[in-house]
């Protein structure tokens, strides 16, 4: 450990030590009888420190020293450390909302420890220059003792790493003038002696005119804020609006009211203006009485005329002081209506894109067979009798392909209407599997299930049906070796319902994993490339997810994942 940091320990444990002196000052070695003087002294520094003067510029100033030093004129220095106990004591209750449990001791006896320090040095000064004139003496003391705390509370925030420069030492000469004034008032109720008047009367104009330069340069600062803000708001193209809860528009900054032609003393209601679909989302926000400034960010359209102005919009609570909910809402609108339209361009140019790829695709795809059929008709022509059932057969293949190939682009190109319903998905599981049974077992294929029952889904149950004949038969297709075996799972997990697939196959390569669900991509002979793609199509309408784990020679597991539905028929 340095040195340095050593030092720092030692300082505010020092402090700590001094705030434990003031503490035991406070309980011993009273007056033997409280009189009611005493009593109003402490009263007014209790609720001096826990409910501070605010000067201009929100500088917070407690006028408890006051009442400490007349405390220390009238009574001496123990009865002061009592008034200082009980007002700092009341402070910190006041600052963590009157709960003992969320002081923080440590910091409480330190602050006593700078209090305690501060009237010390006031103390001496006092017994030391007990000859001056006694309202010269107060000031004094009074500037000693704010000198000294200042001077301390500086040290305390190096050590913490909280010196914030000048903004430490702004609250001292802020509050001069009224330490000044305040002083004075209490020489008066101290000394009986009449006072120099003419000195009593230079120190009160000074301090009024210290008082009226602090007035107009924080006013003049609070109109240099003011200017900049509508600087900002006078030349920025975003909409910016104040709305109460009723809607109606409290203030409209200068681009809205040019673009919606309105001069500032018209009233409108917000309603008239945002797109009724999206004012639910706005209603719902303002309605839900939000408990904290946190903004909230949607997409909205405003109606102006014939024109639709597509906004990126952030809605941002208010309060007004001790309010318990926001009394209006800034809503900040930004014109996206070009973006939206590259957006839509762009999504326009992807499906051109697409549909160039499928075409493409379907032209490769269904030229194959056609020149196959092309030259079983050309031998046809030459001699119908040497056509054998095996070319009959080729040729019919060769159709069912094409059959195969439509139908399946008709499943993807085509917009398919949302007929999901709630059914049973335990069910239709164990009913496709039990239609490719057959076709496994003529391949000397074990295919094994492990279905949960009772597993409901939101869906379209003949694309379900479709999905899991895919799976199976893609895994039926993949195994080449005996035996073979396929393993197909259906359970609960959380909120999902989850279809595991597993074989022994051929497996893939990442390569293939990743182009799998490619349009027409496929390893098989007589494959289309669209079976995978129509799985993936089907997931995403039931709101799912596909994951696919795989590696040659070691087989495939592919696993759905679908959103349970909680209600059944």
């Amino acid at each position: 450990m340095s040195i340095e940091s050593l030092l720092k320990k030692f300082y505010l444990l020092t402090l700590f030590v001094c705030g434990c002196v003031l503490t035991v000052m406070s309980f011993i070695k009273h007056p033997t009888h409280l009189d009611l003087n005493l009593i109003g002294i402490i009263a007014c520094s209790a609720i001096a420190g826990a409910f501070p003067m605010i000067l201009p510029g929100g500088i917070v100033w407690g006028t408890s020293v006051l009442f400490y030093m007349l405390a220390l004129y009238e009574y001496g220095l123990y009865v002061t450390c009592s008034a200082i106990f009980i007002s700092t004591f009341a402070t910190f209750l006041r600052f963590n909302q009157w709960n003992l449990k969320k002081i923080r001791w440590f910091r409480f006896f330190s602050t006593l420890g700078m209090y305690f320090i501060s009237v010390l040095s006031s103390f001496v000064f006092i017994e030391w220059k007990s000859g001056i004139e006694s309202y010269i003496r107060i000031v004094l003391s009074i500037f000693i003792f704010e000198m000294v705390n200042l001077l301390l509370f500086i040290l305390v925030t190096l050590c913490t790493q909280q010196y914030k420069g000048k903004n430490t030492i702004k609250p001292l000469t802020n509050s001069l003038p009224l330490t000044i004034i305040m002083a004075l008032f209490l020489s008066l109720i101290i000394d009986n002696k009449n006072l120099p008047k003419l000195s009593v009367i230079l120190l009160l104009i000074l301090s009024l005119v210290l008082l009226s330069r602090q007035y107009q340069f924080f006013s003049k600062k609070e109109q240099s804020l003011e200017k900049k803000y509508e600087l900002i708001a006078n030349h920025t193209s975003d909409f910016i609006f104040i709305i109460d809860r009723s809607f109606h528009i409290l203030y409209a900054s200068p681009s809205f009211q040019q673009l919606f032609l309105l001069n500032k003393n018209d009233s409108l209601n917000f309603t008239s203006i945002i797109h009724p679909e999206d004012f639910s989302q706005l209603e719902e926000y303002c309605q839900s009485r939000p408990n904290h400034p946190l903004q909230k960010r949607i997409e909205m359209r405003l109606l102006h005329q014939f024109k639709v102005i597509y906004t990126d919009t952030a809605i941002t609570p208010i309060w007004e002081s001790d309010q318990k909910e926001p009394t209006s809402f800034m809503i900040v609108s930004r014109d996206i209506s070009e973006t939206i339209a590259q957006r839509e361009y762009m999504l326009k140019t992807e499906k051109l894109a697409v549909i160039g790829e499928l075409a493409a695709g379907v032209a490769h795809e269904i030229r194959n067979p056609l020149t196959a059929i092309k030259g079983f008709l050309q031998l046809f022509r030459q001699d119908l009798q040497q056509v054998s059932a095996r070319t009959y057969d080729l040729i019919w293949s060769e159709l069912e392909r094409i059959e195969d190939i439509t139908t399946e682009m008709l499943l993807l190109a085509k917009p398919q209407k949302n007929t999901h319903k709630v059914f049973h998905l335990s069910k239709q599981v164990h009913q496709s599997i039990t239609f490719l049974t057959a076709l496994a077992n003529s391949k000397s294929i074990l295919i094994e299930q492990h279905i949960e029952e009772n597993l409901y889904i939101n869906g379209d149950s003949h694309q379900m049906r479709k999905l899991i004949m895919n799976l199976v038969k893609n895994s039926i297709e993949s195994i080449q070796e005996d035996p073979g075996n396929i393993q197909i799972r259906l359970f609960r997990h959380l909120h999902w319902a989850i279809l595991r697939v597993v074989d022994n196959g051929i497996g893939m390569s990442e390569d293939t994993m990743k182009k799998i669900m490619n349009p027409f991509y496929t390893t098989k002979e007589n494959g289309t490339g669209l079976g995978m793609t129509i799985v993936q199509r089907i997931v995403e309408e039931h709101n799912g997810m596909i994951e696919i784990q795989s590696s040659i020679g070691q087989g495939t597991t592919i696993e759905i994942r679908i959103p349970i539905s909680t209600e059944n028929f």
